[in-house]
């Protein structure tokens, strides 16, 4: 981008350090942080969550929690998806108890995290085999549905109600009764 005169803007700095923190070249990373500072492109919540992430996907629990505290130290308040994160990071590293006591922190924090945060915890220290009272986690959260809206165009709708396709125009009464012959 530099090269061709563009100047990076939030979004392409969080990309990029997402990359980054996947392929776990958090020396390049480092130099991403200071670049974005010294532009005036502060990193936020959702920079470290991508960076936490990348270290979550590849099990590198410690790194997560190194941003995780970097991240505190710039004052950027961490949220539900930061901890999710911090946790999928620690039950994937193996450290079911770091896991289980950051769920405690966010939930004394007012934080409300996913249902797979929750199952994420318990399944860990269930396979750690660690000994925890599991109902200090307090009942599992509900699954977040998703608002999937049905769009239907003609097309799909002359073929729902087995209306022939044709060039000319149509008769709506004709679709109509075939519809209602369908609903039956």
């Amino acid at each position: 981008m530099g090269k061709m005169g563009i100047e990076p803007n939030l979004y392409a700095y969080t990309i990029l350090a997402s990359i980054y923190s996947a392929q776990g070249k958090f020396d390049f990373l480092e130099s991403i942080i200071q670049e974005m500072v010294r532009v005036g492109i502060g990193p936020t919540v959702v920079t470290f969550n991508a960076i936490i992430s990348g270290c979550a996907k590849n099990n590198r629990g410690t790194d997560a929690c190194v941003w995780f505290e970097r991240m505190k130290s710039l004052d950027i308040v961490p949220n539900e998806v930061t901890y999710e994160m911090l946790i999928e990071a620690f039950v994937n590293d193996g450290k079911p108890r770091l896991a289980y006591e950051l769920y405690l922190r966010a939930l004394k924090m007012g934080l409300v995290l996913s249902a797979k945060a929750y199952d994420a915890v318990v399944l860990s220290l269930e396979m750690h085999g660690e000994l925890i009272d599991i109902c200090s986690l307090g009942p599992r959260p509900l699954e977040k549905k998703k608002n999937v809206k049905i769009r239907r165009n003609l097309r799909e709708f002359c073929i729902l109600a087995d209306v022939p396709r044709r060039s000319e125009v149509f008769d709506r009464k004709e679709i109509y009764s075939s519809y209602k012959q369908v609903q039956r």
